[in-house]
């Protein structure tokens, strides 16, 4: 919080727009519920004030969106796939083991495309999540692997 009141004061014009941007998103879907209420809302107030705060952080202070930290992952757990532009997870097993399955096991390769507009985020940030997906497979007899895409390389 501290840093964000910082960042605040140190680019006055910014700020400013942050705060027009986030503000007037959040009148927006105020004004919205109270004046059509006949047309469902989709998302909670809460939802619609966190999606307000998010787009008007892209918009002036980018920084502030959240990510997830990936740091240095072991090769074992995500590793680089050559000749395309993405990661291997689990890092341990190879693409070739799912060329031609053994007679009798299921195998599956996932594409998996993060979030994040093509601009934030990486391809190793959900490595947790898609690590307990390939263990659950496994107790379900099947074999898979994540071949997750960094955008980045396509610039």
């Amino acid at each position: 919080m501290a840093n964000l009141l910082l960042l605040l004061l140190r680019h006055p014009l910014r700020s400013l727009i942050f705060t027009h941007s986030w503000f007037s998103q959040i009148l927006l879907a105020i004004l919205r519920r109270l004046l059509l209420p006949h047309f469902p809302c989709h998302q909670s107030l809460r939802l619609q004030i966190q999606r307000a705060y998010l787009a008007a952080a892209a918009l002036t202070f980018p920084d502030l969106t959240h990510r997830l930290p990936v740091g240095n992952l072991p090769l074992h757990r995500a590793r680089k796939v050559d000749g395309t532009p993405g990661y291997l997870i689990p890092g341990s097993r190879q693409l070739s083991e799912f060329t031609c399955p053994k007679v009798g096991t299921k195998a599956c390769v996932a594409l998996f495309a993060h979030g994040g507009g093509y601009a934030r985020g990486e391809a190793r940030m959900y490595a947790n999540y898609m690590e307990r997906w390939v263990r659950g497979a496994a107790q379900a007899r099947l074999d898979l692997v994540f071949l997750s895409v960094e955008y980045r390389e396509f610039d």
